[in-house]
């Protein structure tokens, strides 16, 4: 067997890439926001209706998107954010906003927190939210700046948080001239959404408007992967043809699985010098893919978090032999001790079931597994974990790779 000139490979692969055009791969980041959005035209009109007061009447606004995974929430807020940013600058308006997710700013005070130092140069450590919200929106009105808050996944915020984020304009008053400069647009499913404001019915009133984002048809997406696949791939790589078979298998209407089975395609094209993308790759590709399964958020899980559901596939793995799909909360956590051994995360402190619960909660919020109740007639209810859309050999497989990563 001949070794493979890893070096020769590598500037192969720079010098002479057949599939991508250049740069072409960034355009697959999920943090990439396109110059335009096909198939959101209604959404964006409605978008640009509600943020208008921003600028026009000097009042702020709390917008809500909800809808399935994959339907557009994040890319259309941030496209508005963007947008809004253009505009402003033309305008000669001073605009301020930031992009937050739950999974890694988990309150109200570590957004603030993150945002004070880099634009007032305090830290933040040390005040209360009461007295951060009240420099924030004191500076604001000095400033006559408008700052704008993109906050996804907010069901991993406490209901008392969102409402406190919501009533910012109404609990810090800025003067008496009326204006209003802190203004939100917040993001999650339906049903997380539905969740929240059962927790806390007062959430509703204080949004604006809330615009629910429709799932996309076969022939939507055949435009969006046909528009992707033309900002990333050369053309003659992958046929029109090809990008249908893509839109068959994104069915469920979630656009990012679509894009990153065309992404994972064309390395394989590459990997193998193709000069065409070609259906059987396509179809591999998919191997490397969930529907469901959204690697991004797993870095920025905390590490006893990444141990229990690292613990949970490998329990639910080894029952799978025996025709059993789910793990109990008892067999996890025996798991999660052994877990912490093996990985040198020992901690006395951590092997506690209360602990273990809140991680749980943590991972049934971000969608990673799924906890119910089943009665049982003979021993009344058991509780049963379970992971509905992805294989636990794969969750074990990308768990242990941030786990790596992170060390």
């Amino acid at each position: 067997m001949i070794a493979t000139d890893f070096e020769e490979e590598l500037k192969r692969n720079i010098l002479g890439d057949r599939v991508f055009k250049r740069n072409g791969e960034q355009t697959f980041d999920r943090s990439f926001i396109p110059e335009k959005l096909p198939h959101r035209d209604d959404i964006l009109r409605k978008l640009a209706s509600d943020l208008k007061i921003i600028f026009k009447e000097d009042k702020a606004v709390n917008l809500a998107l909800r809808g399935e995974g994959g339907f557009g929430k994040t890319a259309i807020a941030r496209f508005a954010q963007k947008k809004l940013a253009k505009v402003a600058a033309e305008l000669g308006i001073t605009f301020d906003s930031r992009y937050y997710t739950c999974f890694q700013f988990r309150t109200l005070g570590t957004m603030l927190r993150d945002y004070l130092p880099s634009n007032y140069f305090i830290s933040g450590k040390g005040f209360s939210i009461s007295e951060m919200l009240t420099f924030l929106v004191q500076n604001l009105q000095r400033e006559n700046k408008k700052l704008l808050f993109v906050i996804d996944e907010i069901q991993n915020l406490k209901p008392e948080d969102v409402m406190r984020i919501l009533s910012v304009n109404e609990e810090f008053k800025s003067g008496t001239d009326g204006k209003e400069y802190f203004s939100t647009i917040l993001i999650a499913r339906s049903a997380d959404w539905d969740a929240l404001m059962a927790a806390e019915p007062r959430i509703a009133q204080r949004l604006h408007s809330t615009i629910a984002l429709p799932k996309y048809d076969f022939e939507q997406m055949v435009d969006i992967f046909a528009f992707r696949r033309d900002l990333a791939i050369k053309e003659g790589v992958l046929s029109d043809e090809n990008v249908e078979l893509i839109a068959e298998m994104s069915e469920t209407g979630n656009v990012y699985y679509g894009i990153e089975v065309m992404h994972h395609a064309g390395k394989l094209a590459e990997q193998q010098d193709a000069s065409e993308i070609l259906p059987e790759m396509i179809r591999n590709a998919a191997k490397y893919v969930s529907t469901e399964f959204r690697e991004p958020i797993l870095k920025d899980l905390r590490t006893h978090e990444l141990l229990v559901l690292l613990s949970i596939a490998r329990v639910l793995k080894h029952k799978s032999q025996r025709n059993i799909s789910y793990a109990t909360t008892k067999e996890a956590f025996e798991e999660y001790k052994v877990v912490c051994e093996e990985l040198g995360n020992c901690d006395a402190r951590t092997h506690v079931m209360t602990a273990f619960r809140k991680y749980l909660r943590k991972l049934n919020q971000s969608h990673l597994i799924h906890e119910r109740i089943k009665n049982i007639s003979t021993r009344g209810r058991r509780a049963e974990i379970h992971m509905l859309d992805y294989p636990a050999d794969f969750v074990e497989q990308k768990v242990l790779e941030v786990l790596k990563s992170t060390r």
